[in-house]
């Protein structure tokens, strides 16, 4: 009457559609079975261990009993059989359960009771890069070629588990259905076929590897260098490609600016040109990867234009050979790849090489030279936006101015040309 313990063992009689799971049972006296089942349908009992070490206590004892279930349970009867069948009873199954398989025993040569022994089965199907393969043929054949499962265009590679038969056994008989072939099959990909014998092995997780009859190739980085690219860079489109079959590789580039296609422009390097690459304009590549059947997925890569600083060349101080009466100015050739104008440019002066603070404007006022002085400039130019590189001019000493009369006074008679008492006066700057 329903499920109880008994002699520390599981005892179900005239017990219906129940669960027992988790138990640990140690028997140690005679006809003290681990499990016994008397008169029981369709129970489930998981992840039971089982140990019995009496002669006549058998670790699953089931004796008119029909479809029950027997999952991931270890049984082990030390002095007798590890599973016992008595009087007739069918479609009882052991599924992934740990036991002597021959290790079974029934009544007699005449009972018609059976037994099915069966395990998990998981399979996982992925490519050479172990990437989990969709839109797979997985199909599995017993060892009398009989199709068990069938499934076409699996999703994230894996097959619902399957519950695969090794052997069913009654008191004369031991028919087995294993081993198992496993064919996985996918458009350019060689067929493979995998054999698993459930004899040697339990519980099956199984990954098989497919590999493409001509994979197709893979880039997995595009870069354009350099790195902030100007006006009259040359760019460079690199890639890092693979190919499954490790096949010499061609690649195929395109170049765009701003999204338009640059008609001509496939080569692995495109050099810009005043015409054609503009300040702020955004340059990419697609490359594309071959192994002379397949193409890779294209991949792209971009720079934008950044401004080109302006040069200075030729820096010189006018007038040469400047007196002290002359404004001193600070010129050079202004030269901007970008056809930029000359705006903002920077100038320092130095007297006799030190720097004189608060000179800054491109020219500077007789007031500040004196005669004898070495003059030079630091011309920076700019062309709206950044600055160049600073250039010195050649160095120019500064001259006397030649004297002037700048006023005289002459107190002498005119009118007696014979008076010596005569006084003129010269003023000289």
């Amino acid at each position: 009457p329903g499920i109880y313990l008994q002699n520390l063992d599981i005892y179900t009689k005239f017990a219906d559609n129940n669960t027992v799971d988790r138990n640990i049972v140690n028997t140690l006296g005679n006809r003290s079975h681990g499990i016994a089942l008397l008169n029981a349908l369709k129970n489930n009992l998981t992840g039971n261990i089982i140990t019995t070490t009496a002669t006549s206590s058998y670790g699953a004892y089931l004796n008119q009993s029909y479809s029950n279930f027997f999952i991931s349970n270890t049984i082990n009867a030390t002095a007798t059989n590890d599973v016992f069948l008595y009087l007739s009873g069918g479609n009882n199954t052991l599924i992934n359960t740990t036991f002597n398989k021959s290790d079974i025993g029934f009544n007699s040569a005449t009972d018609t009771s059976s037994i099915a022994v069966k395990y998990y089965l998981d399979v996982t199907v992925r490519d050479e890069n172990n990437v989990l393969m969709n839109t797979t043929n997985v199909s599995i054949y017993n060892v009398s070629n009989i199709i068990v499962f069938n499934a076409t265009n699996i999703t994230n590679g894996t097959i619902t588990q399957q519950v695969l038969t090794e052997f069913i056994q009654n008191a004369t008989l031991k028919t087995y259905s294993s081993p198992y072939t496993i064919n996985t099959s996918k458009v350019r990909y060689f067929i493979n076929s995998t054999t698993i014998n459930l004899t040697t092995t339990s519980s099956i997780s199984l990954t098989i590897i497919m590999q493409a009859e001509n994979g197709t190739p893979t880039i997995s980085t595009v870069d354009v260098i350099p790195d902030s690219p100007q006006t009259s860079t040359e760019l460079n489109c690199t890639l890092s490609a693979t190919d499954p079959q490790g096949d010499t590789l061609s690649y195929f580039y395109q170049w765009y600016d701003n999204g338009t296609i640059i008609s001509g422009a496939t080569n692995q390097t495109y050099f810009c040109t005043l015409s054609g690459c503009n300040r702020g304009d955004n340059y990419t590549c697609i490359a594309i990867a071959s192994d002379g059947t397949f193409n890779s997925t294209s991949k792209s890569a971009g720079e934008i234009i950044e401004n080109t600083v302006p040069t200075a060349q030729d820096a010189d101080i006018t007038p040469n050979a400047p007196l002290t009466t002359n404004t001193l100015t600070c010129g050079f050739t202004y030269s901007d790849a970008d056809s930029d104008s000359q705006s903002g440019s920077a100038y320092l002066w130095y007297n006799n090489s030190i720097l004189v603070s608060g000179l800054t404007s491109s020219t500077v006022d007789a007031a500040y030279t004196t005669s004898d002085e070495t003059w030079f400039c630091q011309a920076t130019p700019k062309d709206g936006t950044d600055f160049g590189t600073p250039i010195n001019s050649t160095t120019e000493a500064i001259g006397s101015s030649a004297p002037s009369i700048s006023s005289y006074s002459d107190n002498s008679n005119t009118t007696n040309p014979t008076n010596v008492n005569t006084n003129v006066t010269f003023s000289i700057t």
